[in-house]
This record gives C-alpha cells, sequence and structure tokens, in this order.
C-alpha cells in the first residue's frame, strides 16, 4: 500500500485540525451558494496489513485494531454522545480481503466508518460525500476526515463533478498549513473557490476539445467585464469539436483569439436569442445557429453571459446540465427551481394554513420567468400597506378569480418595484418602492438592491404574516419570511 505524507505528530489527531476543515468546508459552501452546513469529523484508525494465509492466491488482509473519533460539535445526533462528542472506540476485528490498491483501501475505510456511524447514530440522517486518508508511517495509523452532508441535500450535488472537486480541494487547502507548519501555506476560501473553478473548467474542457488551458476561467472573466458601445456583456459561446457543429456553422476565415478580449466581446453582440459563437478552446471559429436537434447530438459546454461579470457554465448533448453561475470571479452553484413543495410549505407556515397557497402559486410561475427580475410582497395587510406606500406605489384592485389575472403579472411585474398581493391573491398595487431601516445583521452585500429591499422590508415592518418571492436578474428566486431573519 502506497504511503502517504506523514502528519506532524501535533496535528495528526487535534480538535484544531478538525476545526480549520470544517471551518474551511463550511466557508467554502456558504461560498458557492450551499445552504447546507457540511459535518466535517475525524476518525484515526490503528491498522496492520498482513499477507494471506491461502496460499493458491496472494493478497493482503486488512485488519482494524483500534478506531478513536472526534466529531464535529455540529454533528446532528451529537446528544446521543458524551458531553465531548469524542471517544475512544475499541473495535472488533475486523479483516477485509483483497486489499491490493489504494483505491480499495479508501473504499474499506469508507464502507467501515459508514458501518460505524449507522451503529452509533440510530436515527443517523446523512451521508458520507468523501473521505480523505493521511498515512502515519511510523505509527501504522490512518487519520480520516470524512464528510457528510443530510440526505435531502446530498441528491442536489452528487452529480456535479464541480461539487466533488470543491470538497476535495477544500480538504488539501484546509489541511496544508496544518501539515507544513507553515503561515505562507494559508489560502483564503475565495481563492480556494476560485482554483477549483479554473481546475474543473481546464480538465472538462479538455475532455471534448483535447485542449487545457489553466487561464480559460481568467479569460472568460475577461470576457464578461468588457463593455461594447456602452452595453453590458451578453450572449453565448459554444465550446465543442469544430467537426461536431458540421454544416449548420458558419465560419470566420479569420479566426479571433479568446485573449483578444475586446473582439470576442465585439463578436458577442451576434450570439443574441438562439445565435452561438463556436470556440475549439483557443480561438472564436464562427456561430452556429442552435436547435432542439444540436443540444441533443452535440456534446460540449456553453457559456452565456448574463451581464456585465456574470457568467453561466452548463454542459449540452446528453446530460444538458448547469453547472455553476459566475459573479465577479466567483463561482457558485445554480439555485434549483423554486419547488411547489417548498413554496407551499413556507406559504402555510406564514398564513397559518388560512389560504390555499395555489392561488399565489400559479402567479408565481408568471413571475419567475421576468426577465429581468421581479419580486412578489404577499402580506395580510397588502391593502393597508398600499395606502400607507400609496405615494410609492400604483394602487389598483386586481381580483385573483379574473381569468386574465394569471396571465397579466408578467405584465404588471415588469415595472420597477414590488407586486403586493393579499394571500387570497388579490392584487393590491403595483411598482411598490418598499421602505424600511438597514440593519447589519440582515442582508447580503453580494446581492442587488431588490433582494437587500426584501429584507429591509421584512425586518422593519410590523406585518408578521408577510411573504417575499424575489426573482433577481441573474434568475435566482428567494422566499424571504421571518424565519430567515
Amino acid at each position: 500500500m502506497r504511503q502517504y505524507q506523514t502528519l506532524q505528530e501535533t496535528y495528526s489527531f487535534s480538535e484544531r485540525y478538525q476545526e480549520q476543515v470544517a471551518d474551511t468546508m463550511r466557508e467554502t459552501f456558504e461560498i458557492v451558494s450551499i445552504k447546507d452546513e457540511p459535518i466535517v469529523s475525524l476518525f484515526k484508525l490503528d491498522y496492520s496489513l498482513k499477507p494471506s494465509k491461502n496460499k493458491k492466491q496472494i493478497f493482503n488482509t486488512l485488519q482494524i485494531d483500534n478506531i478513536a473519533i472526534i466529531f464535529d460539535p455540529k454533528y446532528n445526533y451529537k446528544i446521543e454522545m458524551n458531553q465531548k462528542h469524542r471517544f475512544p472506540l475499541r473495535s472488533t476485528t475486523y479483516y477485509s480481503e483483497d486489499v491490493s490498491s489504494d483505491n480499495k483501501v479508501k473504499e474499506f475505510f469508507k464502507d467501515y466508518i459508514e458501518d460505524t456511524l449507522s451503529a452509533l447514530f440510530v436515527k443517523r440522517n446523512s451521508e458520507i460525500i468523501d473521505i480523505f486518508c493521511s498515512f502515519i508511517e511510523s505509527e501504522n495509523a490512518v487519520v480520516i476526515e470524512v464528510v457528510e452532508m443530510r440526505r435531502d441535500q446530498v441528491n442536489k450535488y452528487i452529480n456535479s463533478g464541480f461539487f466533488h472537486q470543491l470538497v476535495g480541494d477544500s480538504i488539501v487547502y484546509a489541511s496544508r498549513p496544518l501539515i507544513h507548519d507553515g503561515i505562507e501555506h494559508y489560502i483564503s476560501t475565495n481563492n480556494i473557490v476560485r482554483n477549483v473553478a479554473e481546475k474543473y473548467i481546464s480538465s472538462a474542457f479538455v475532455s471534448i476539445l483535447g485542449v487545457f488551458d489553466l487561464a480559460l476561467y481568467h479569460k472568460l472573466n475577461e470576457i464578461a467585464t468588457i463593455y461594447y458601445e456602452g452595453a453590458e456583456c451578453c450572449g453565448k459561446i459554444l465550446f465543442c469539436k469544430e467537426d461536431d457543429a458540421g454544416d449548420s456553422a458558419v465560419l470566420f476565415v479569420d479566426r479571433m483569439p479568446l485573449t483578444n478580449y475586446k473582439g470576442v466581446r465585439k463578436l458577442l453582440e451576434i450570439a443574441q436569442e438562439n445565435i452561438f459563437l463556436l470556440s475549439n478552446g483557443k480561438e472564436i471559429t464562427g456561430f452556429i445557429e442552435w436547435t432542439d436537434e444540436l443540444n441533443n447530438r452535440i456534446n460540449g459546454y456553453s457559456v452565456t453571459f448574463v451581464s456585465h461579470a456574470k457568467w453561466d457554465l452548463a454542459e449540452t448533448g446528453n446530460r444538458k446540465m448547469k453547472i455553476f453561475h459566475v459573479s465577479y470571479g466567483i463561482p457558485e452553484f445554480p439555485k434549483a427551481p423554486l419547488e411547489e413543495a417548498e413554496f407551499a410549505a413556507c406559504f402555510n407556515q406564514a398564513f397559518s394554513d388560512k389560504y390555499n397557497y395555489r392561488a399565489i402559486w400559479d402567479l408565481c410561475g408568471e413571475a419567475k420567468n421576468q426577465q429581468k427580475g421581479t419580486m412578489l410582497v404577499i402580506s395580510e395587510q397588502a391593502a393597508a400597506e398600499a395606502s400607507r406606500l400609496s405615494n410609492q406605489c400604483i394602487r389598483l384592485e386586481y381580483k385573483a378569480d379574473k381569468r386574465d389575472f394569471q396571465s397579466s403579472i408578467k405584465y404588471i411585474s415588469s415595472i420597477d418595484g414590488a407586486v403586493l398581493i393579499h394571500p387570497d391573491g388579490n392584487c393590491h398595487a403595483i411598482g411598490v418602492i418598499l421602505d424600511g431601516t438597514a440593519d447589519t445583521r440582515f442582508g447580503d452585500r453580494s446581492r442587488g438592491a431588490r433582494y437587500n429591499s426584501a429584507y429591509r422590508y421584512l425586518h422593519s415592518s410590523n406585518d408578521k404574516n408577510c411573504l417575499i418571492l424575489v426573482v433577481s436578474e441573474d434568475g435566482m428566486i428567494d422566499l424571504i419570511h421571518l424565519n430567515n431573519l
């Protein structure tokens, strides 16, 4: 079995080591907009490898002699543990045959820890995302960092290669300064996330294009910041093999290098609606009119420039998966579409099951398609608020039972300001400029004015039964209510 770099004894199994790893993981999750906190625990296993007694086959037998555990203080089921949440656990001797490679050793440890956690926590509702092994040569021991997530959250990210690379690199970057005991090895979590995105996009593109360019992420960020005749960057680029586009493409005689940022930005004016620029990873080679047939056939990656310094990366072809959204150089996971069950739960909690959420849900379906973003303020005091804010809104009486109301919401929500609706579905005002007092405890400086004004209004309002749906220009949808504060 290959031996990994020896950890210094000081950090091989300490609370400091665990705290550094756990804090880094939580910060990186927060940066990329993963709402659920990871559970990070440490296991130290004493093990021995013994040759098989079976002379017909040559393999090793892995024996676990002892296991010690430090649990993350935020572990979901810590109430079942002792006060300090850490203890040594003597295990029965456990054998696993055919331990002949690092991968098999890792899989064995993962299964063993999975069994240990399940035995300790009968009500356990989390899954191991990955484990990371650091073998201590002098002690015949291994320190294992275990990263878990709640089962209802894992499915949102389990198929994302970017997610798994983020988890792995976060552990590496968090461990490095502790292993080497050098402050120069520390790296900020923002830089960790950026580095992961750079590595991911470079390795992903090389599998399609055969071109490895670690600077590609930087190039796309540079293009996203270029204005053209005063307009923010928008448009689309399809990265695929040149032969895949076939006769559908219009090719340039003189190709534009991706490093000619102003030139690429100018060409993006072509790539509106269903037109994509084509790129081989080095240059812009032409453009193509996008169709469903091409989307099903061409395996590649698309980059959509949303607005200034903001762009999306997605896969085309079989998977058609949005990978991440980038805002000012920082990647984040695309926000999952608002599900009816999630909205219903928030709505019923806010209004104590007094109204049928369906009337509002149908309106949300139209509002969330508003490309410029909008905001629905759902309040039992909608009529009174419309009167109070009469100088800052356009008051109206629009009944929910009118057949054309649902289709009209996309028009009446297109102007600046919020739409003020009673939970029974009746609309009382549009273009509402919300008031409220800023509070440093609430809001998010990385988000726009619409999102933060919703927090200010809800924090300052006397209305305890209020739910706000925020649709941002970049497509993010947030439900804001008192439980968020």
